[in-house]
C-alpha cells in the first residue's frame, strides 16, 4: 500500500491555518493602532488580491513593493502571494532614481509604492464579500517563486535574489524552533522588511502563533519606548542598533525582554559586554546568514560564549564548510586555515535575476561539501581544532596595495587585538605610489593609548602591505547601508571627502 507525501506548506498556508485555529489572537500589534488577528489579515489580503487582479496583476508577474507602512507592505505581499505573483521588496528609503533602476532590473511589470496602491479597507470585509476568491486561482506551491530580496550593497551594487516559498517557510520554522519562540511572545519589527532578516520577524511570529509589533527603524530612545510600550519579549537588531540599545537601556530595565538576536555583521566584543551588563535578563542569539541562503548558523547560549568573531552551529537542513582553492581544486581547510565559508542545503535561493556572472561564481557545485549546488558566501572564516567557526572578514573587501592584493580582515583583526580598541573598520584610499593604501577608523575606549603607539604596535604584527598608514578615531555610530551593514564608502567619504570611493 503506497502512501502519498503531503505537499510542503507555505507561509500563506500557515496564515490560513492560523486564521482557522486562532482567528482573533493578535498577529500584528502596531503601536497606537488596533491589533490585527490572522483572520482579519487574511481577509484584508484577499480583498487586496482582488483589487490587484482588477488592475492587471497576474500569476507569475513581479511587482515592486516600496511601502513605508508595515501593515500595508505585509498585506500587499500576502495579496501578491495569493495571486501567485512575486513581490520585489524594496527599502522605503531608496530614492526614486534607484527604485526606477531596480524596477527595470527586476523585470517587474507593476509597482506598489507610496500609499496609493494599497487600497484594502481599514476594516476587513465580511467573508461574503470574498466569495469570488476562486477567481484568484490556486494558491502558490512551495516550489513557486515567492519574493525578491535585495542584497545590502555593502560591497557593490545590490543584487536581486529570488527565493521560493518553501525555503522562506522552512527558515521561519527553524527560527521558531532554534530560538524557542512561544505563542505568548511579542516580536519587535524594527528592521526593514525589505531584507530577509527583517521580514523573517513576521514569518517567525506567524509560524510561532506569536505577535509582531511592526515599527520600522527607530531612534534608540524611541526603540526603548516601543519595547516597553508593546511589552516586547523578542527583539532582532543589527550590531549598530544593539550598541545603541545597550547604551540607552542603562538604568532602564526591560523586564519583558527575554531574547535578543544579532545578525547582518560581526557583533563587536565591546557591544556584547555592554549588552550583558545593561540587559542581563535577555538571552542573546547571534545569527549568521546571507540574502542568498537566508540563515546558516546560530550561536546560542548552549554553544558557549560568543565574541572574538565566533560563529555558531549550522541550523537544521543546512551544511557549511570552510574551503580553499588548491592545485587540485577545492578542498576543506585545515584547522585554523583561513578559507571561504560555503553554504548548502534547504534554504538556498533560486538565483539572481540579472547577474549571470555573479550566479556562476557564487552558486555552483562544492565537492568537499558533497553538494551539487552551494552558495560561496564571500566571507572568510576559519574552523579551529575543536570545530568552532570564526568569522574573519569579507573576501571581496580587498584592495591592491603596492601590487599586493590585500584584504580588510587581517588589518581589522590586528587592530581589535590592541588595547583600548573597541571596533575597527579598514578602508582603502587612492595613493600615487602604492595604488591604494589602507587606513582604519577606530572606536576607542577611554583607556586606549595614543594613536602613534597603536600604529607602532601594528607594525610589529602586520606585513607592510596590510599595515594602515593612518588611524582615525571615530565618534558616534557607524554609517550604515539601508540594511544595517557598516558602509565603508560613507566612512571614506567623511574622512576623505575629496576622494572617490574605492572598493
Amino acid at each position: 500500500m503506497s502512501t502519498q507525501t503531503q505537499p510542503e506548506n507555505t507561509l500563506w498556508d500557515v496564515l490560513c491555518a492560523r486564521a482557522a485555529a486562532q482567528p482573533t489572537a493578535p498577529l500584528l500589534v502596531p503601536l497606537g493602532a488596533a491589533p490585527l488577528g490572522a483572520a482579519a489579515l487574511r481577509r484584508a489580503a484577499l480583498h487586496q488580491a482582488l483589487a490587484l487582479q482588477a488592475r492587471g496583476v497576474r500569476a507569475g508577474d513581479r511587482a515592486l513593493v516600496q511601502l513605508l507602512n508595515a501593515t500595508e507592505l505585509l498585506v500587499s505581499t500576502l495579496a501578491l502571494w495569493r495571486l501567485g505573483a512575486v513581490p520585489v521588496l524594496l527599502h522605503p528609503a531608496e530614492p526614486p532614481q534607484k527604485a526606477a533602476e531596480l524596477l527595470a532590473r527586476s523585470g517587474a511589470q507593476h509597482a506598489l509604492s507610496g500609499g496609493g496602491f494599497a487600497i484594502f479597507p481599514a476594516e476587513a470585509p465580511d467573508d461574503a464579500a470574498l466569495e469570488s476568491e476562486a477567481r484568484l486561482g490556486p494558491p502558490p506551491t512551495a516550489e513557486a517563486p515567492a519574493a525578491v530580496f535585495c542584497t545590502s550593497g555593502s560591497t557593490g551594487d545590490p543584487l536581486l535574489v529570488l527565493h521560493a516559498h518553501g525555503p522562506l517557510r522552512r527558515c521561519a520554522q527553524g527560527v521558531v524552533e532554534g530560538l524557542g519562540l512561544r505563542e505568548d511572545d511579542v516580536l519587535m519589527g524594527a528592521l526593514p522588511f525589505s531584507f530577509h532578516y527583517g521580514f523573517s520577524q513576521f514569518s517567525a511570529a506567524l509560524c510561532a502563533g506569536a505577535a509582531l509589533c511592526p515599527t520600522g527603524p527607530l531612534l534608540p530612545g524611541d526603540l526603548l519606548a516601543a519595547l516597553k510600550g508593546a511589552q516586547v519579549t523578542v527583539c532582532a537588531l543589527v550590531p549598530t542598533q544593539l550598541a545603541a540599545l545597550a547604551e540607552a537601556a542603562a538604568g532602564a530595565p526591560l523586564p519583558h525582554l527575554r531574547l535578543l538576536t544579532s545578525a547582518g555583521a560581526r557583533l563587536p566584543d565591546a557591544t556584547l559586554a555592554l549588552l550583558q551588563s545593561t540587559l542581563p535578563g535577555a538571552v542573546l542569539h547571534e545569527l549568521y546568514g546571507a540574502t542568498e541562503c537566508l540563515r546558516s548558523l546560530r550561536l546560542g547560549p548552549e554553544h558557549g560564549a560568543g565574541g572574538g568573531g565566533r560563529l555558531g552551529a549550522p541550523v537544521p537542513g543546512v551544511r557549511v564548510a570552510v574551503v580553499v582553492e588548491g592545485p587540485g581544486g577545492l578542498r576543506l581547510a585545515a584547522p585554523d586555515e583561513p578559507g571561504e565559508l560555503v553554504h548548502a542545503g534547504d534554504l538556498l535561493c533560486i538565483g539572481y535575476l540579472d547577474a549571470p556572472e555573479e550566479a556562476a561564481a557564487r552558486l555552483r557545485p562544492c565537492p568537499p561539501l558533497g553538494a551539487d549546488r552551494a552558495f560561496f558566501t564571500g566571507d572568510q572564516a576559519r574552523r579551529d581544532a575543536s570545530g568552532a567557526l570564526f568569522f574573519l572578514g569579507r573576501t571581496d573587501a580587498r584592495w591592491g596595495v603596492g601590487g599586493v592584493r590585500v584584504g580588510a580582515a587581517p588589518t581589522e583583526a590586528a587592530c581589535l587585538a590592541l588595547p583600548g580598541v573597541a571596533e575597527a573598520v579598514a578602508f582603502a584610499v587612492p595613493d600615487p605610489l602604492l595604488g591604494q593604501r589602507i587606513e582604519v577608523a577606530l572606536r576607542l575606549l577611554p583607556e586606549a593609548p595614543p594613536l602613534a603607539r597603536l600604529i607602532a604596535a601594528l607594525r610589529g604584527v602586520l606585513p607592510p602591505w596590510s599595515q594602515p598608514r593612518r588611524l582615525h578615531p571615530w565618534a558616534g555610530p557607524w554609517p550604515s547601508t539601508p540594511n544595517g551593514k557598516i558602509d565603508r564608502h560613507a566612512i571614506l567619504a567623511k574622512l576623505h571627502p575629496a576622494t572617490a570611493p574605492t572598493s
